[in-house]
């Protein structure tokens, strides 16, 4: 398979999956609402203003979702779109990263599919959220700086910083492959003074980029109050790290633990997720497993050993909250396959730890010199885990910044692992069905709860007596940006005054409208008096689901 056969199928699976989501839907999800507020400020003001409910200057973001606006007019629709195109340049840009690291056309191809198939994958893109942006570029600018340590020109070095730096615009975590590639420069170049000159051009380009963005922060209506909080709060995490601070060692060890239950939970989300081609890899390899096992049974022993060591220290410490990394917020509309996930998620963890915990044993072991390349994808991929692992917040989807550095890994890790074509396949079209399967339920789902909700606000209906499947953003949507307002003037526009920024200045819920999904019937107990309900049966791509519409 060559890489234009191998580019053509990308683009025609791509389409296919936008085929299988029609009807495009006024969609949303999460921070969809913040990010949509300051698109449709951008739209009627002219000026760039940053929603006070984020914690990332989502600049670079903003503006690429405020383009298809500019075009297509304002609804999540639109910005929904200005997502999905971004698809096919990701996958195709992966695809080329690891022909580029020279694995196999067809190998690629493989790996780039079950990449796909990754749930969180489809799940994003069909969301104005600002994950697969980021990744896209975060993806971006590692295989034009591969490109650049492969034959040194210089093109291509400031090309992967242009990428990075519009990555740091989207998320501030983009300041991480800045310094990768910085980094790696400083490592595995031997710099003469004509040599510098010329390299350190593309450098001014980020450079730029840093000090632009620190004189736009600098105004403090640019600064949201979550920034205000995180700055402090990220000032605090990285004295666990450095000595003589003012942490007690109690408090030092304590966080330490958070952090390493964090790495954990996100390598057991990768494992689970990532097992699919695991199995592959061995059943495509079965012939060979026995002498894998009889040469390597030391290694093996010792490291699953360690692995296992780590794993029980952080489950005896997190017992009560212990999940395997199980991604809860995406498999909860899984409803294609037989057995649920959850059913089996933890053995999939299980069983991976032995190949994981051997394949990077073996690494160690072998003691071969790591190349220019590797070295700058391990600094970039323990930037990236550091600045993840510390951070306020921990939810699911941060891991989705880490992948590509560990499919790049496991596929240059095997690269004389058989890869049975058929067999490989075969699941990773089975996975990407299920993956397409649970995105186009949450997209339905909410697509025709914000229209229901949004046809009774037109009707003259005050949103918050409308219930939204428990959905906070509903309420946020309509009233954050008026209330932080009201805030604001009570402080004299004092940010650092706003004591808790979790609390959103929302009204009271004087709810006498209901809408729920049936999961969102079970879970949360609802007394739903049948009399008053009203059922709304639809399809979505395989599957029956149905809303319950309640008048209380």
């Amino acid at each position: 398979m060559g890489n234009n056969k191998s580019i053509s199928i990308i683009l025609f699976i791509c389409a296919l999956i936008i085929f299988l989501m029609l009807p495009l839907r006024n969609s949303v999800y999460s921070d969809d609402v913040a990010f949509g507020q300051s698109v449709r400020h951008l739209l009627s003001t002219g000026d760039l203003k940053v929603s006070e409910y984020t914690a990332a200057s989502s600049i670079s973001h903003i503006t690429w979702g405020f383009l298809f606006a500019k075009v297509l007019g304002f609804s999540f629709t639109a910005l929904n779109i200005s997502v999905v195109v971004l698809l096919p340049i990701l996958l195709i840009s992966l695809y080329k990263l690891l022909t580029t690291l020279e694995i196999p056309p067809q190998r690629s191809f493989i790996f780039t599919l079950f990449f796909l198939a990754i749930p969180w994958i489809p799940f994003l893109t069909f969301t104005f959220m600002s994950d697969i942006p980021f990744l896209t570029l975060e993806v971006l600018t590692i295989l034009f700086y591969v490109k650049y340590l492969k034959d040194t020109n210089i093109k291509y070095l400031a090309i992967s910083l242009v990428f990075a730096s519009i990555a740091f615009l989207a998320r501030q975590l983009g300041l991480t492959l800045i310094f990768g590639v910085f980094a790696s420069v400083l490592l595995n170049t031997k710099l003469s003074l004509a040599k510098a000159k010329i390299i350190i051009l593309p450098f001014l380009i980020p450079l730029l980029t840093l000090i632009l963005y620190q004189v736009w922060l600098s105004t403090p209506s640019n600064k949201t109050i979550p920034q205000y909080f995180y700055e402090i709060q990220t000032g605090e995490a990285l004295k666990n790290f450095l000595p003589f601070t003012n942490i007690s060692w109690g408090t030092r060890l304590f966080n330490l633990s958070i952090y390493m239950h964090r790495t954990i939970n996100y390598a057991n989300q990768a494992m689970g997720l990532m097992f699919p081609l695991i199995l592959v890899l061995m059943i495509s390899n079965i012939k060979q497993a026995g002498q894998l096992l009889k040469r390597n049974s030391k290694i093996i022993i010792f490291s699953t050993f360690v692995m296992a060591l780590f794993y029980l220290l952080d489950v005896i410490n997190f017992r009560k909250e212990y999940t395997a990394g199980f991604p809860l917020s995406i498999y909860e509309y899984e409803s294609l396959l037989p057995i649920p996930w959850a059913h089996i998620w933890k053995f999939l963890v299980i069983l991976s730890i032995p190949f994981w915990s051997t394949l990077l044993a073996k690494k160690i072991v072998d003691g071969k010199k790591i190349n220019g390349q590797q070295i700058y994808l391990l600094i970039t991929f323990l930037g990236i885990l550091f600045m993840t692992i510390i951070t306020f917040q921990s939810w699911d989807r941060y891991l989705l910044p880490l992948l590509p550095f560990l499919f790049v890994y496991l596929a240059e890790a095997t690269k004389r692992f058989k890869l049975n074509k058929l067999i490989s396949i075969s699941i990773a079209t089975l996975l990407l069905i299920d993956a397409v399967q649970m995105t186009k339920l949450r997209y339905d789902e909410a697509g025709i709860l914000y229209k229901m909700g949004n046809e009774m606000v037109n009707r003259g209906v005050e949103p918050s007596t409308i219930d939204l499947n428990r959905d906070q953003n509903w309420d946020i949507w309509f009233y954050f940006e008026k209330g932080i307002e009201d805030q604001l003037k009570e402080v004299n526009g004092d940010k650092t005054k706003i004591v808790n920024y979790q609390r959103f200045p929302l009204p009271p819920k004087n709810i006498k409208y209901g809408i729920y999904t049936d999961r969102m019937i079970k879970y949360q107990k609802l007394n739903i008096d049948k009399n008053n309900a009203t059922i709304i049966p639809f399809r979505s791509l395989f599957v029956s689901s149905k809303l319950t519409f309640i008048n209380y």
